[in-house]
């Protein structure tokens, strides 16, 4: 994040809103280079004044309109900005990038960031085998398992090492056999800084490092007994990382600790039930253990206890590879012939994929966080992904948010958040992916300098209801508070005290009141303005680029003026658009308003009862796996010094057969 911050500090200079109106065209031209240090900075209301006042000026002035289209955008008015963009394309202005903007805009209005797959028809995308990456002594994949990177992790059996795959299908060799003693690997799972592999032939689990390949220990030894295995096979980890394992040869699975230390087995006979014949497949899914028995064709369902709950009948032939969709709650199941989707709710079965050959033996399938299919046919020594023929067929969203050029220098930044068409975040591009023009340039693999995905960064603005109900909480939320802000490092705070006149607070006084007080300060007995508290936080993450949040302290209630100047609509539109999301930490059994919940469910956040000192702290654990398109790109200007003038800038993107592009101008003064 150093990097970025020092870029930002090249376009925040401070300038002062001129109140007496714009006169002549040096007016003009002034008020342009203020508004779009506004909009660069994040200060998106004084960039809409700013506007206004140049419309007024000149209204017939296209760039204007679009820029206000934009400032709409951001600021949640979507309906003012399709009405902006409309009206400029219906004159002939950036036709086919608007056409597309609108159309996707249009399409996504009332769409939930629950991204489950779109079943309709998959495309093959790649196929990826030896003749490719030429692995020494083969290359066959019993097991695949995704990052929240983009990549993913395969399990090369017979090459004896563990591959990883970035999102263009780029290998990098993390282990391999050697001193290592990598024999007969056949599933893995990440654990922080730790790869831990079943070796099915040395009847244990190695633990290796990730970033240097060394073997750094094992769990378990060739037996029968409790903490011994026997042709281990399947892994997977559950929220708290413990380890389960599917033995073959024991036909059980046994349940470690991260340091090695037997819990548990379970899936042997017991009163009312008979037994794992078979276990080859295991996945863990909202506090269940799901193992497939291939004997049987069937999935048997455990708690973490290893109490079996239930079985699940199929007519699948060989089930291999089970794996988790956390996002729609279903379970993959990879069987000789094709990839399945069972959904736990539905308890329904629904065909993604037939195998591609009547010889093939479907491992492992897996959905990555970009929403493709990833398939492994362990036979025919394959690698082969998938998308739906939907998202082949639109382009990707590429939001262009700022361009950033130092000053007196060569060097130029450029901010922008790529999506699909639904409005998945595209996570783990690279370089290669991204292609920058403008009328006298262009760049081909611009370097990403910052990628919030990679990053821990987080910017966070916490709201406090100051409603008088809530000084009930009072001690409470002090506890929740300092447990938010104990750990400070890569977060940047602010606090926003929701009452009749809304105000920000800095982490400094704010610790001070508390020590001093042993309380919030004050609470307003007439109403809260949660609607003007809301836009307030929000605007408070607008100048750095991290992972954002908003975290509301309140009893789930609202009062009947909460959305008087915005509305709920209007407050969600500007979360979404900027990569916010709103986390409710709920004090008290009172109900949740709807607002409140819908606002939570349409961002991706979460409601965290208040229970224990360590509890609030769980909001770090799911801003953590919030994904996010946004990237920063740096590149240097082709030539001694960039001319003065305004600047039109589109940037292309390529990911596996999907392009998108995205516009943006900038002004050279």
């Amino acid at each position: 994040m150093l990097i970025f911050n020092v870029v930002v500090l090249f376009f925040g200079s401070a300038f002062v809103l001129n109140a007496q109106g714009i006169v002549t065209n040096k007016d003009a031209q002034e008020e342009f280079k203020w508004s779009l240090n506004s909009y660069n900075d994040g200060c998106y209301d004084d960039a809409l004044l700013s506007f206004k006042k140049l419309l007024g000026f000149d209204p017939s002035n296209l760039d204007y309109h679009f820029w206000m289209g934009n400032v709409y955008y951001r600021l949640g008015y979507i309906e003012e900005a399709l009405m902006e963009w409309r009206n400029l394309q219906s004159q002939g202005y950036k036709v086919a990038y608007l056409r597309q903007l609108i159309s996707t805009i249009e399409q996504r209005r009332g769409i939930s960031l629950n991204n489950e797959l779109d079943v309709k028809k998959f495309i093959q995308v790649a196929s990826l085998d030896n003749s490719i990456y030429r692995r020494p002594n083969g290359y066959q994949i019993t097991s695949l398992k995704a990052d929240q990177y983009g990549g993913y992790y395969a399990v090369n059996f017979i090459g004896n090492e563990i591959l990883y795959f970035d999102a263009n299908n780029n290998v990098n060799v993390l282990v391999k056999d050697g001193i290592t003693s990598l024999k007969s690997p056949y599933d893995v799972v990440d654990l922080g800084k730790l790869l831990y592999v079943t070796l099915y032939s040395n009847d244990e689990i190695g633990i290796y490092d990730k970033t240097f390949g060394i073997k750094r220990g094992s769990i378990g030894k060739k037996g029968t007994e409790s903490g011994e295995l026997l042709a281990p096979q399947y892994i997977t980890v559950d929220d708290r990382d413990y380890i389960y394992v599917s033995e073959w040869g024991n036909k059980r699975v046994s349940k470690f600790d991260v340091k090695g230390n037997f819990i548990l087995h379970f899936g042997v006979k017991t009163v009312g039930y008979a037994g794992l014949l078979g276990p080859t497949g295991i996945t863990y899914l909202n506090g269940n253990i799901y193992v497939a028995d291939a004997p049987k064709n069937s999935i048997e369902v455990f708690d973490t206890s290893g109490n079996h709950l239930y079985s699940i009948a199929t007519s699948l032939d060989e089930i291999e590879g089970l794996s988790s969709d956390f996002t729609g709650n279903n379970i993959i199941i990879s069987s000789k012939y094709g990839v399945y989707k069972y959904s736990v709710l539905r308890k329904t079965f629904l065909k993604l994929l037939k195998a591609d050959k009547i010889d093939s033996k479907i491992a492992s399938s897996i959905i990555d966080v970009n929403n493709q299919i990833i398939v492994s046919d362990f036979d025919n020594a394959h690698i082969s992904i998938y998308k739906t023929d939907s998202s082949i067929y639109d382009s990707l969203n590429v939001d262009v948010r700022r361009v950033i050029r130092r000053v007196g220098g060569s060097k130029m930044y450029v901010e922008l958040n790529v999506s699909n068409r639904s409005g998945l975040p595209v996570v783990g591009l690279k370089n290669e992916n991204f292609a920058i023009a403008n009328e006298r340039y262009y760049i081909v693999k611009p370097k990403i300098v910052y990628d919030i995905n990679t990053s821990d960064d987080m910017n966070i603005a916490i709201v406090f209801d100051k409603s008088f109900a809530m000084k009930n909480y009072e001690s409470e939320q002090i506890m929740g508070v300092n447990t938010l802000i104990k750990s400070r490092k890569n977060k940047k705070f602010s606090f926003i005290n929701a009452t009749s006149v809304p105000l920000v607070d800095n982490i400094d006084s704010l610790i001070s009141t508390i020590h001093k007080t042993n309380s919030l300060g004050n609470y307003d007995s007439s109403y809260v303005k949660t609607d003007v508290s809301l836009k307030l936080a929000g605007s408070e993450l607008m100048s750095k680029s991290a992972r954002r949040a908003v975290i509301y302290f309140s009893n789930g209630d609202l009062g009947r003026s909460s959305f008087n100047r915005y509305s709920i609509d209007t407050i969600l539109g500007y979360y979404k658009n900027n990569d916010i999301r709103f986390y409710l930490i709920l004090f008290g059994n009172n109900p949740i308003d709807p607002k409140l919940q819908y606002l939570v469910n349409e961002t991706g956040g979460a409601i965290i009862p208040f229970s224990s000192y360590d509890g609030v702290s769980k909001v770090y654990d799911l801003m953590m796996k919030q994904k996010t398109g946004t990237y920063l790109l740096e590149y240097d200007y082709p030539g001694s010094q960039e001319p003065n003038g305004y600047y039109n800038l589109s940037v292309e993107v390529n990911f596996n057969q999907q392009i998108g592009r995205g516009e943006f101008a900038y002004l050279v003064n």
